[in-house]
C-alpha cells in the first residue's frame, strides 16, 4: 500500500476487499491518542464493514461481512470515542439500508 500525505490530504491505495460499490468511508479523527488515530474504514454494497490501519494497508485489520444483513448496504460510518475503558477507546458505528445503526466491535 501507498500513502502519500498532499497537503491537509491523505491518499491510501488499498487492495480490494469488497466485492460490491463502496458507499462509506471514514478516517478517525487525529483527536484519538492511541493506534485508533490511524484507522480507516469502509462500507460497501456487499454489506460488510472493512477496518484498515492506514500505515500498513495490505489486508484489514478487521472485516466484518454482513454487517447489517446479507442483503444490506452500508450507508454511513461514524467514529466516536466510546470512553468506557482503555481496551474499548473507540468505536465505529455503521448505519444500513435496514435502517439500522450498529456499533461494529473492535
Amino acid at each position: 500500500g501507498d500513502s502519500r500525505a498532499l497537503g491537509s490530504a491523505i491518499t491510501c491505495k488499498i487492495p480490494k476487499a469488497h466485492s460490491g460499490i463502496i458507499h462509506a468511508v471514514t478516517l478517525s479523527p487525529a483527536a484519538f491518542q492511541d493506534r485508533s488515530q490511524f484507522l480507516l474504514a469502509s462500507g460497501a454494497s456487499d454489506g460488510a464493514v472493512c477496518i484498515w490501519d492506514t500505515r500498513s494497508v495490505s489486508a484489514p485489520l478487521m472485516k466484518t461481512p454482513d454487517a447489517h444483513g446479507p442483503r444490506s448496504t452500508i450507508t454511513s460510518l461514524a467514529w466516536s470515542d466510546c470512553g468506557h475503558s482503555n481496551s474499548e477507546k473507540t468505536c465505529l458505528f455503521s448505519g444500513g439500508s435496514d435502517g439500522a445503526i450498529k456499533r461494529i466491535f473492535m
